[in-house]
């Protein structure tokens, strides 16, 4: 990760960013989804495509994590 920031490579790696937003997701969680790295960090998010089940249990993941995520005192 850090060499990809560093030398600006543009490479893609699975990192936690917000998901809410995207794919029918109303919760303000993060889950790790491919993103596309370089020298001011994140660049880009990729945009898959997915299959109704796989949006389901996306929708589903953000949710159950943003459920542990609104109770931590940070």
């Amino acid at each position: 990760l850090v060499e990809s920031i560093m030398k600006n490579l543009h490479k893609v790696h699975p990192v936690s960013t917000l998901v809410q937003g995207m794919h029918g997701v109303k919760a303000r969680g993060f889950l790790s989804i491919p993103c596309v790295l370089g020298n001011s960090g994140l660049t880009d998010v990729i945009h898959m495509t997915l299959k109704p089940d796989e949006e389901k249990q996306l929708v589903k993941s953000a949710e159950t994590l943003w459920g542990v995520q609104k109770e931590l005192t940070l």
